[in-house]
């Protein structure tokens, strides 16, 4: 019940290890290396949209918070410079992964607009692209949680869920070094990495 409540929480009946496992070759689906790439950038093309999803919510749920959120000094939070500016940090975060989510569903849809000449250098994009999604959403949340204080961090507003969701995300992709050296490889043939 506990993991159906909390979405990504990690689950101790979880525990697989695929270490001696052998698969009939009727058990496995061949792919060619422009077909795994493909594949592999749907995924992060995915993840990115999950990540984005999430973010929104929280900029929703944000949105509804500071509404009639009164502080000391009088007036409304949404109001006060410092806040506003932490809410606007926000709304900036989210609208720039829209943007890039958006442009990734582009390069995928048409790569010769985007002047990729392969798989490959497609996936490089997207794996860039995720990175920096989920980074700013990770920011986002980072910012509302900050900004709503113990609110952010209650079950009920739902923005801890988020932060966990993305977070998740953030460690399938890998972290930021192998995504660098990626990169390296591809765009300047760096050697022995």
């Amino acid at each position: 019940a506990a993991l159906k409540t909390t979405g990504l929480q990690a689950s101790r009946n979880a525990d697989i290890d695929l270490v001696d496992v052998s698969l009939p070759d009727a058990q496995v689906i061949p792919l060619d290396p422009q077909a795994h790439g493909r594949l592999l950038t749907w995924i992060d093309l995915f993840i990115g949209a999950i990540a984005v999803g999430s973010a929104m919510d929280v900029f929703r749920i944000v949105g509804n918070w500071a509404e009639n959120r009164i502080i000391k000094t009088g007036g409304l939070l949404k109001d006060n410079p410092m806040d506003a500016a932490v809410l606007a940090q926000v709304a900036m975060d989210i609208m720039n992964t829209r943007l890039l989510v958006h442009s990734l569903a582009g390069a995928v849809a048409h790569p010769e607009e985007f002047s990729l000449e392969n798989a490959h250098l497609l996936f490089i994009l997207s794996e860039s692209i995720v990175f920096q999604v989920a980074q700013q959403c990770m920011h986002a949340v980072d910012r509302t949680m900050e900004l709503m204080g113990s609110a952010g961090y209650a079950k009920e507003w739902n923005v801890e869920k988020h932060w966990r969701d993305i977070r998740t995300l953030m460690v399938t992709l890998g972290g930021r070094v192998p995504l660098e050296m990626d990169v390296a490889r591809a765009f300047y043939g760096s050697e022995g990495l």
